[in-house]
């Protein structure tokens, strides 16, 4: 209910910043005849800020606890919510009588009047609290995850803490609340997974994602607990190898050398940056190709988004009717240099368990609706907002789960993962791990504008009649490699 009543009050202030922009532009003159042509325009903005607003986080930040990065992120859904109006209202009407610098003039009052309520909330926390908060901790390499239990000031210093003195080593998984009222909300950059008695079930969740939580910390007193949160806790110190600390005992920092139980996200990101002995590889790298790459990214991930709207709101509707909430569904994995980045996607498969907690197959998890929107990429097309971001290329090779991410491969990481690859287009599901890295090994090596192009092409066709291996696309892959010791060790 709250996330809901952000939502609307944001559209409220939206609606505020469009009619405001109109004023301006008409010099505080008002009309009923602009106002009334204006209507459409502010239709249209609403209801893709409805839709990017959740996609983009805006409603799970507490106010009060908003910092720097939920302000870029205000930022950046602004400028998508006024790219995507003009798109469909220029295709729609052509934005007929509608002046060209209103749309300007309600980006930067919507970035002005979000941020300012933002900031107030802030303000009156600060008179009632002097605690000081900070910026989220950068991403970087990991070498445990953390999930966080309690919603107090011992968890802002714990927080702290791992910003200053294990920044790169910490990676934050969730919190977990006080009550249910706060679950879904945003602490500190941080998303609060649910209560204590749930952890269990949060663990089985992020594990879906690709999050293998190493430490609990505690922030709260054992007796402070609830009897059901005590004994959650005691199961998973006893019952798994996860560490729970009681960190407001302690009040320290410990690092700890974990032992993995196979390849993990750190094993493949602990190398980068560094100097590369493949020559061909290193030169296709240095090619300014990459930069120019970069930029055609962004207008293109512009574009297919404001076309791709109508379909993602159509689809997150769907979704809500066939899967219930949440409409999206989320992976960590390693991205450019091997640094952790969420893959979005809507939702396809029923619940990852039953009533009794039991893994279920994704034979029992499908419908008929998620076996579409797989089969046409319809549920990826949330990632073209992680190309938007940075953390994606339209073409390039396609982010894999850390576990699965070969240790021999892990060049593949020098580049950002795509939307769509050589190795897609070439197999996909139908050839092995070890091959398709080959692929897109080759690919890197071989990058090229009119690579791209077919690679977007063969993926339409790819779409249409499905997967199909290309044996010689493999075969010449495995040719080109300078590395045989690799091949064998696959």
């Amino acid at each position: 209910m709250r996330r809901f009543k952000s939502i609307l009050l944001d559209l409220c202030l939206i609606a505020v910043a469009t009619v405001a922009a109109l004023l301006l532009r008409d010099n505080l003159d008002y009309s009923p005849e602009r106002m009334a042509a204006l209507l459409p325009y502010l239709a249209v903005s609403l209801t893709a800020a409805a839709f990017v607003l959740p996609v983009m986080g805006v409603d799970r930040t507490l106010w009060r606890f908003s910092g720097l990065a939920e302000y870029w992120r205000l930022v950046a859904s602004c400028a998508i919510i006024v790219f995507a109006a003009v798109m469909l209202s220029f295709a729609i009407s052509r934005m007929e009588n509608v002046a060209r610098s209103i749309p300007i003039l309600q980006g930067l009052i919507m970035v002005a009047l979000l941020v300012a309520v933002r900031l107030s909330m802030r303000a009156h926390r600060f008179r009632h609290n002097r605690a000081q908060l900070s910026d989220p901790a950068p991403p970087g390499e990991v070498v445990e995850a953390v999930l966080i239990v309690g919603l107090n000031t011992i968890a802002e210093l714990f927080l702290q803490a791992a910003k200053e003195h294990a920044t790169g080593r910490i990676l934050i998984a969730g919190i977990l609340g006080r009550n249910e009222r706060q679950t879904g909300h945003i602490f500190r950059s941080h998303p609060i997974r649910g209560v204590p008695e749930e952890i269990e079930a949060v663990l089985r969740d992020l594990e879906v994602h690709g999050v293998l939580v190493n430490r609990v910390v505690v922030t709260l007193p054992f007796d402070q607990l609830s009897p059901a949160a005590q004994q959650a806790l005691l199961d998973v110190e006893n019952g798994t190898e996860i560490k729970v600390d009681y960190f407001a005992e302690r009040l320290g920092f410990e690092v700890r050398s974990l032992p993995p139980a196979g390849p993990t996200r750190e094993e493949v990101s602990k190398a980068f940056p560094r100097p590369l002995d493949d020559q061909a590889l290193l030169e296709s790298l240095r090619r300014p190709y990459w930069p120019v790459k970069r930029a055609v990214d962004v207008v293109l991930a512009s574009l297919a988004i404001a076309v791709a709207l109508p379909v993602m709101i159509v689809i997150g509707l769907i979704t809500i009717v066939s899967f219930g909430f949440p409409a999206l569904f989320w992976q960590q994995r390693p991205g450019r240099y091997g640094r952790p980045f969420k893959v979005y996607k809507f939702r396809s498969l029923l619940g990852a368990h039953d009533a009794f907690g039991n893994k279920l197959p994704d034979s029992m998890r499908e419908t008929a609706f998620g076996r579409f929107v797989r089969a046409t990429r319809f549920d990826e097309l949330l990632q073209l907002f992680n190309v938007l971001a940075g953390h994606m290329s339209i073409v390039g090779p396609r982010p894999l789960l850390g576990v699965d991410q070969l240790a021999q491969f892990k060049d593949r990481l020098l580049v950002r993962p795509g939307l769509t690859g050589w190795a897609q287009v070439n197999g996909g599901k139908r050839v092995s791990g070890s091959d398709k890295m080959a692929l897109d090994m080759w690919y890197i090596r071989n990058a090229s504008a009119r690579l791209d192009i077919k690679i977007l092409l063969l993926t339409f066709k790819m779409v249409l009649l499905g997967e199909r291996e290309n044996p010689d696309a493999v075969e010449k892959a495995w040719s080109e490699l300078t590395d045989d010791q690799a091949r064998r060790a696959a």
